[in-house]
């Protein structure tokens, strides 16, 4: 009976009583702990309990944290690397022309596009009021500056665009068209 007992007192006081981890610390942390301790009413083993733990649940919050931030960057990088890759195919398109700096070809059916409203001012103006169809310019939505790196041509006023001229690429509502080039001139005439 008595053995039953003190097994069992042992088992009660090993579920009970807490490990005991020895370490060294400078005197200046000892009197910070200290310090801190008083100020909280509790032991100073009570306070380096208390701020392992909250430190562990605190990189266990980060680590966790992180994992979804790095999660959200992949498919943001994912994304990016889609839109890159459309933009990239359209630059490859408009290379493939002959070198001799040619301008596509406007006679040929545009594909259809998404309703956007009516023109802003400025912008082909003086073609849409021609019979035909609508120009590569109109479908433009917003001009990007950029530096030419292969000979082209204007898409307004047909003028040469050389390799490290300041032009300007049309950014279109459909990503597949053929990239659209005008001169700093024409462009000019769109802000006036």
């Amino acid at each position: 009976m008595r053995r039953r007992r003190r097994a069992r007192r042992r088992d009660i006081d090993r579920d009970v009583k807490d490990r005991l981890i020895q370490t060294r610390v400078p005197e200046k942390l000892e009197n910070a702990l200290k310090e801190e301790a008083k100020k909280r009413r509790l032991t100073v083993s009570h306070l380096i309990r208390n701020m392992l733990e909250d430190t562990l649940d605190l990189v266990d919050t980060v680590a966790t944290g992180l994992d979804g931030i790095a999660r959200s960057s992949a498919g943001l990088a994912e994304q990016v690397a889609r839109d890159a890759g459309k933009i990239a195919a359209v630059a490859r398109e408009s290379f493939r022309r002959p070198d001799d700096g040619a301008a596509p070809s406007h006679d040929e059916a545009p594909s259809p596009k998404p309703d956007v409203g009516p023109a802003s001012p400025g912008i082909g103006t003086a073609r849409s009021a021609a019979p035909g169809p609508p120009s590569a310019v109109e479908s433009v939505l917003a001009w990007n500056p950029v530096v030419v790196n292969r000979a082209t041509r204007c898409a307004d006023c047909s003028s040469e665009l050389e390799r490290g001229a300041n032009a300007f690429l049309g950014i279109q509502t459909d990503p597949s068209a053929p990239p659209v080039w005008m001169c700093a001139s024409c462009t000019g005439k769109i802000r006036d």
